[in-house]
């Protein structure tokens, strides 16, 4: 802050006297922390966008004085997330006529960006000429502290290659890049351009390009080889072949993968991989996506996912089987070696409720139970499994028998019959207290049941959208609601962002939003 700028003064005037006169003085600093606190309380309020709680804090704080302004300033141009072509417009606009602006950026975030609606034709959208290859490049050349840049389906032809070429070059900060969603011609062409300097690029950590179907493997290769230091990387739907992920280079620590619905991966090479490359010897392996269609050709039979799941000495926290051949015994090898895991996703298998229960129950020798070193489960994907329905449910033990457990996940014929009949379970426990379990569907996509509590998996569904007013003053009162926290366990996408506050989950990252809160909740 500025000398001028570095004081906020109280003045408490109780009457004319100067001699009555009280100065309070808080260092920016401190004012500093207090507002971010502020900022933060808001956020919480995920059940509303983004801009929303920003515009709000934004009217309670940014005209006080100066130094308040300038505190505001610097906490909301940290995390700058775009809805629409005027909101790119103006903000670029702020980092012309202020350069020092683009400093304090340090997240670029078009996952929620659209230019549809409004009557507009796609030839109208072309000729908007706010968000293009150009001005996205100027906004990226004016914040060289970028960390992420978080692009989306909707802005796929403005990544032209002199722009991927500053992201993967230039940009010295840059961590987490996110082009989920984004294919076509005229991307491929982009990318088929690009050029990485040598030597690599040290800085990227975390990639996603998750359904980015339309990228070739010398494409894919050409990323793959020229990011030493992956961390995170999504490769959900793409054309990655064996060969390529063969060339991750070794000098990765891979905390999160997903492979899901690769069809060019082929068995052989796949557990080769899994077995000898550092990047997965390395035990970093948190999160692990391997979902893949139950109706084609599996990559790995259940002999070979045996063998694969007693090779790997991860420390999972995710894992999603989704479509692979999982049987009672593959479940009992996962309670007893992966103690630390939270969600697992077994979909469309058929495994009966007594082995459930029998899986999902704690260790009954009290010697285990001291020592706090057993699973405990949070999620659990049951969803297209043929003995599981509305009538299943009904069994008090399956749904008491894990303590952990705060949610599962059913097909959504399953869970739309259980709101015909009430849309909740109350069951007791053994200490005979009562347990509300509720339905939750992302519009008819994906259905769960989850366990209310008040701290994490609040009752608040039926408030969410409602406003309400002060019956004195009719004033709109804010209320800060909060999604059930299980939903970070669901997302089938990687998170690459730590989040608008900074502070997501090091595992199942961000809430995601827009459209990657489509792609992450797809089946």
């Amino acid at each position: 802050m500025d000398d001028s700028f570095r004081h906020f003064t109280i003045n408490n005037n109780h009457d004319d006297n100067e001699n009555n006169s009280k100065e309070i003085q808080f260092p920016a600093e401190i004012l500093l922390k207090i507002l971010t606190f502020q900022f933060y309380q808001l956020l919480l309020n995920n059940t509303s966008s983004n801009s929303f709680n920003i515009q709000y804090f934004i009217k309670s704080n940014l005209t006080v004085n100066k130094v308040f302004y300038r505190c505001v300033i610097k906490i909301i141009y940290k995390y700058c997330s775009f809805k629409t072509p005027h909101t790119f417009d103006i903000f670029l606009n702020s980092l012309l006529k202020n350069p020092k602006l683009g400093e304090y950026v340090q997240v670029l975030d078009f996952q929620e960006f659209t230019s549809i609606g409004l009557g507009r034709t796609g030839k109208m959208n072309k000729e908007i000429q706010m968000v293009t290859s150009t001005t996205i490049l100027n906004c990226l050349l004016k914040t060289p502290n970028l960390i992420e840049f978080l692009a989306s389906e909707n802005i796929k032809d403005d990544l032209n290659s002199d722009l991927l070429y500053h992201l993967f070059n230039n940009m010295k900060y840059l961590k987490s890049i996110d082009f989920c969603g984004c294919s076509g011609e005229m991307f491929v062409s982009n990318f088929d351009q690009l050029i990485i300097k040598k030597p690599a690029n040290y800085n990227i950590t975390d990639l996603s390009l998750h359904d980015c179907t339309d990228l070739t493997p010398s494409i894919l290769e050409k990323l793959i080889v020229n990011l030493p230091n992956l961390k995170k990387l999504d490769l959900t739907h793409t054309q990655i072949t064996s060969t390529i992920l063969n060339l991750i280079p070794h000098t990765a620590k891979l905390t999160h993968l997903s492979l899901s619905y690769c069809i060019q991966l082929t068995t052989r090479e796949l557990i080769n991989f899994f077995i000898n490359h550092p990047a997965i010897t390395c035990n970093k392996l948190v999160w692990l996506n391997l979902q893949c269609d139950s109706s084609t050709s599996s990559p790995l039979n259940n002999n070979q996912l045996t063998f694969l799941l007693k090779i790997l000495d991860c420390d999972f926290v995710y894992l999603n089987l989704g479509g692979l051949d999982v049987s009672f015994e593959n479940l009992m090898l996962i309670k007893r070696k992966f103690v630390n895991l939270k969600s697992l996703s077994i979909a469309n298998n058929s495994i009966e409720i007594e082995q459930l229960i029998e899986f999902l129950k704690p260790p009954e020798d009290e010697k285990t139970i001291n020592s706090n070193f057993y699973q405990r489960l949070e999620f659990l994907d049951l969803s297209n499994n043929r003995f599981m329905n509305r009538w299943s449910l009904d069994n008090p033990q399956f749904l008491n028998c894990c303590p952990s457990l705060i949610a599962f996940e059913f097909s959504i014929k399953t869970i739309n019959d259980i709101d015909s009949m009430g849309g909740k379970f109350i069951t007791r426990n053994e200490n005979h207290e009562e347990i509300i379990w509720k339905t939750y569907d992302s519009l008819g996509r994906r259905g769960w049941l989850f366990k209310v509590d008040q701290e994490r998996n609040p009752d608040n569904l039926s408030q969410i959208g409602l406003v309400e007013y002060d019956i004195n003053t009719g004033r709109k009162l804010f209320k800060i609601l909060k999604q059930p926290d299980f939903l970070k366990n669901v997302n089938k996408k990687i998170s690459v962002s730590k989040g608008i506050l900074f502070n997501a989950h090091e595992v199942f990252g961000d809430f995601e939003r827009g459209i990657y809160k489509y792609y992450g909740m797809k089946m």
